[in-house]
């Protein structure tokens, strides 16, 4: 993920802001989502502080001759509790923001209880249970 996100940088050296968030949110969120049901947690947080001093590398040098505070102000943003948002600011349009592996939810796999066979009809009651749990919490298993 980060050879990709950093070549993708690279690549973009003179490109606009919403540019760079538009080519990389969809390599982040597409990666994140792949991996949420794995305890990822520490990962997500180590690859967002990689990305970030990428792109803080990227915006540091497309002004050379301007300060760091000159840098975050232009570049950045604070989203709730989140300082340091790499933010773009067109014209007249929303913010947009480069997605965040941190703020994925991570959503655990619940296992089937070992004594449980979804062919007896005494442990149907089990399985009704279970699949509803699964539709409210948006886990709709659809094999």
């Amino acid at each position: 993920l980060m050879k990709k996100v950093r070549l993708t940088i690279k690549t973009l050296r003179a490109a606009t802001p919403q540019i760079v968030i538009g080519q990389l949110n969809p390599i982040l969120r597409g990666w994140a989502n792949y991996h949420k049901h794995v305890v990822s947690k520490d990962i997500f947080k180590k690859i967002d502080h990689l990305i970030f001093e990428s792109i803080w590398r990227w915006s540091k040098r497309r002004h050379p001759n301007k300060s760091a505070k000159w840098v975050k102000r232009k570049y950045f943003t604070r989203i709730n509790n989140t300082d340091w948002v790499f933010c773009s600011h067109p014209k007249g349009e929303k913010c947009r923001i480069i997605f965040k592996l941190g703020w994925i939810p991570i959503r655990r796999h619940i296992q089937i209880q070992s004594h449980r066979n979804p062919y007896d009809s005494l442990d149907s009651d089990y399985f009704d249970k279970r699949s509803k749990k699964k539709k409210f919490s948006g886990q709709l298993d659809l094999h």
